[in-house]
């Protein structure tokens, strides 16, 4: 009975019924294009954590550390597998040029690090482990897209000049 209702009803407003066949289609079709892409970001960020081996707990410090003490609690501690220190330098940005601009209107924190030895490794644009060389500088994307840096570029630190290699994904 319902069955004839609804053949009925298509019947008389076929312009309707097409109409909402339509918007129906589209939103399937939107909803499958979503998860898709939903599905894909997931994949991509799972795939850099990996490359880079991004730590599950990081800990910022300022001021000296008591390295002694430090590693006597990681060893006392079953829980955690492995730690490193990287050392982090905070530049302002009036002592940053990057391509003949400078850095000094930037809210942005900005620093310099070096690459970590066995984990939380910064990646390149290809997802591949950074290996500068003394004299090399990888920006952050932001910059580059933000500036329109290129490989090549000049860059200048503090009075040092270094020459922009690449560009650098940080999980």
């Amino acid at each position: 009975m319902n069955s004839t209702i609804i053949i009925n009803d298509l019947k008389s407003s076929k312009l309707i019924s097409i109409t909402i066949m339509v918007i129906i289609l589209i939103s399937s079709l939107l909803l499958s294009t979503g998860v898709g892409v939903m599905a894909s970001l997931m994949s991509s960020v799972d795939n850099m954590f990996e490359a880079a081996k991004t730590p599950h707990f990081m800990q910022m410090h300022v001021g000296e550390i008591n390295q002694p003490r430090l590693e006597k609690f990681v060893n006392d501690m079953e829980d955690i597998e492995s730690f490193q220190i990287a050392k982090f330098l905070n530049i302002d940005g009036t002592k940053i040029v990057l391509a003949n601009e400078s850095l000094s209107s930037s809210v942005q924190d900005n620093g310099m690090t070096t690459q970590n030895n066995e984990f939380d490794f910064l990646l390149d644009l290809e997802g591949n482990i950074i290996d500068a060389k003394p004299g090399e500088l990888y920006v952050p994307i932001y910059y580059m897209m933000d500036m329109k840096l290129k490989t090549g570029d000049k860059a200048i630190i503090a009075g040092k000049e270094f020459t922009i290699e690449g560009f650098v994904r940080d999980s």
